[in-house]
């Protein structure tokens, strides 16, 4: 009897022996899988601040480019503005060098 009785409860040790690991290899999976989850988690947040990032920079190209052209558009039209201030004063002294001659000229015919 005695015997037994050793049997079952060396039979009850290994059940709970058996139902433990089972138990602990069921936390260490579960471990396992947080963990990856948590470094996915982590991977998805950088790359997802690195894509923002890279946008943001784009961004700041673009504005940067429009900048540029909009400087070297204003500072052509200020060239052309000056080019055609200094067309029109030729012209326009031209024009009175062109009536003076034709009164000296007019003056000479009727004397």
């Amino acid at each position: 009897m005695f015997l037994l009785n050793v049997y079952r409860f060396f039979q009850l040790c290994c059940q709970v022996f058996l139902a433990l690991s089972k138990l602990l290899n069921f936390f260490d999976e579960f471990d396992v899988l947080t963990h990856d989850v948590l470094v996915v988690l982590l991977v998805d947040q950088v790359l997802l601040l690195e894509a923002l990032l890279e946008s943001l920079m784009r961004l700041l190209q673009v504005l940067f480019l429009v900048y540029e052209f909009a400087a070297d558009v204003l500072i052509d039209l200020r060239l052309l503005r000056a080019l055609t201030f200094t067309v029109r004063f030729q012209l326009l002294h031209s024009l009175s060098q062109i009536l003076w001659l034709i009164d000296v000229l007019d003056d000479l015919i009727d004397s």
